[in-house]
């Protein structure tokens, strides 16, 4: 039996229509023809013996499709540990795929990790995921880190606790005034329209539970942090901000904490892979 090698140009290929939704720019990402990463593509899945990617209007990795990227990813996180050993091999500089929190991108990330990610001389990808559902994209290999709030340590991987985050439920005194004020918060959530990060965004559900609300609320989308607190001031919706975000904030501005006996701290966790690469381990470990 003859024993079949990977081809990483077919891998590349998949990944790069993979990470550009579409397989025109995928090509172009590549400087192909589409009809060249159409073709490598089919060689893939001619060499691996079952379909990699679902085809149609919106692209889709199979799961197979997902553990070859997920390898690829794997391999150049490897290859940063050449940097500064083979020069003539002229690999760019490194670049860490993580996930991190919107909350945590419009606060604390950078100016957290300014230092360290100068002195090894990264660069980030970074996908923003809720932190419930970030340790699947380290499970698919879309990222090798990300912050969670599962302490719970993926296999070959390793677990530590980084922040503490307090969250509270605020409104702008209109707001207040118009859904709050003289009434329930049960009888409140039902009417007020809420902010959130998006359908994934769990937060808002845990910390109406602590009150024993559960069910259905009317809520605005707004995928960023920034914009959050802003929607939140203008009077939209009410929603959860993060002390970071509030010490932040104009102190001219005033909103109101729509339960002050009430805050919801979560904890978050750095998961990173054992067998990563030095770069991210030595990023990790400070």
């Amino acid at each position: 039996m003859t024993n079949t090698s990977l081809d990483y140009n077919l891998l590349l290929a998949l990944k790069s229509v993979h990470d550009n939704a579409t397989f025109v720019k995928g090509a172009a990402a590549l400087g192909i023809s589409q009809s060249a990463i159409s073709q490598r593509i089919k060689s893939l899945e001619n060499q691996v013996g079952v379909q990699v990617l679902r085809r149609g209007a919106n692209l889709k990795l199979t799961t197979v499709g997902l553990q070859l990227v997920a390898h690829l990813n794997r391999v150049h996180d490897l290859e940063q540990d050449l940097v500064g050993h083979v020069p003539q091999l002229k690999i760019d500089r490194p670049v860490l795929r993580i996930s991190v929190t919107a909350d945590c991108l419009s606060t604390w990330w950078f100016p957290a990790t300014q230092k360290r990610t100068i002195d090894l001389g990264l660069r980030f990808s970074i996908t923003v995921a809720d932190q419930e559902i970030a340790r699947a994209k380290m499970e698919t290999g879309e990222v090798c880190a990300c912050l969670s709030s599962s302490a719970k340590a993926l296999p070959a991987a390793k677990t530590v606790h980084v922040r503490t985050m307090t969250y509270r439920m605020y409104a702008s005194p209109s707001f207040y005034a118009k859904y709050f004020e003289g009434n329930t918060l049960h009888n409140a959530v039902k009417k007020a329209p809420a902010v959130i990060f998006g359908k994934d965004d769990g937060l808002h559900s845990k910390y109406l539970a602590l009150h024993d609300i559960t069910g259905d609320f009317p809520f605005h989308e707004a995928p960023d942090a920034t914009g959050i607190a802003q929607a939140v001031f203008a009077g939209i919706g009410y929603g959860m901000l993060t002390d970071e975000q509030i010490e932040l904030i104009d102190s001219e501005r005033t909103l109101i904490d729509i339960s002050p006996q009430h805050h919801m701290p979560e904890k978050l966790y750095w998961h990173y892979w054992r067998n990563g690469s030095a770069l991210l381990r030595q990023f990790s470990e400070s």
